[in-house]
């Protein structure tokens, strides 16, 4: 497989981040499985969909189907790699912790995917494995998924509405741990009260005085 058609299967693997990052506050909030399927599903259709329709449109499927397998595999090592890397960071919400925690977890899961099918292939043939040419490949894999995922997360420590979104995908609160992950409140709009003109321009009566000896200055009468 030519390196330029992996570049486009990274390309593919663009518009499924896109895709989870716009749709992850439908799942996942709900559960943590949840959540994981949902990326999942979503990253792999999107994903597979964009390269399958590149590749027979250039007719590149010489190579299609095997592109198609490694972009499944990368469809498979960036959600369980999110996962835990939002797993490790306990529920809370720290751009930098879990920057690091994903350049362990992406090389990690992606030796774990494979090594058994490595050493079941070497072990089937009677030789060696070449251990350094597989490790080297993978960490050029997870290098790749972290170059193509950190645009994704700049902007989502950098902008208010994809940092929500992130923290609702990945169940992450803010510096509080008490954060819950429902929709920001709206704002209720203000109540304005009438004002009677009639009423603030009318003067207060006159109290009337109690006294009995009161009189009227127009009665005649003697005191």
């Amino acid at each position: 497989m030519e390196l330029g058609m992996f570049a486009e299967g990274l390309g593919a693997l663009t518009f499924g981040i896109a895709a989870i990052w716009l749709t992850g506050h439908l799942y996942g909030p709900r559960h943590r499985l949840l959540g994981f399927l949902g990326m999942l599903g979503v990253l792999a259709g999107f994903s597979v969909v964009v390269a399958a329709v590149k590749f027979a449109s250039d007719d590149g499927w010489s190579d299609g189907p095997w592109s198609v397998i490694l972009l499944g595999f990368c469809a498979l090592v960036l959600p369980v790699a999110l996962s835990l890397s939002a797993l490790f960071c306990r529920g809370r919400y720290r751009p930098v912790a879990l920057f690091v925690w994903l350049m362990l977890w992406l090389p990690a899961v992606a030796i774990a995917l494979t090594s058994p099918f490595v050493l079941f292939a070497a072990l089937s043939s009677g030789g060696g494995a070449l251990w350094g040419e597989y490790v080297g490949g993978m960490l050029l894999v997870a290098a790749s998924l972290l170059g193509t995922l950190t645009p994704f997360l700049v902007l989502s420590f950098a902008h208010p509405f994809f940092r929500r979104r992130l923290q609702e995908l990945l169940r992450l609160g803010g510096d509080d741990p008490a954060f819950m992950l429902s929709p920001a409140p709206t704002p209720s709009s203000p109540t304005f009260t009438s004002i009677d003109p009639s009423a603030a321009s009318s003067e207060p009566a006159a109290p009337q005085s109690s006294d009995p000896t009161d009189r009227s200055v127009g009665s005649g009468g003697s005191p």
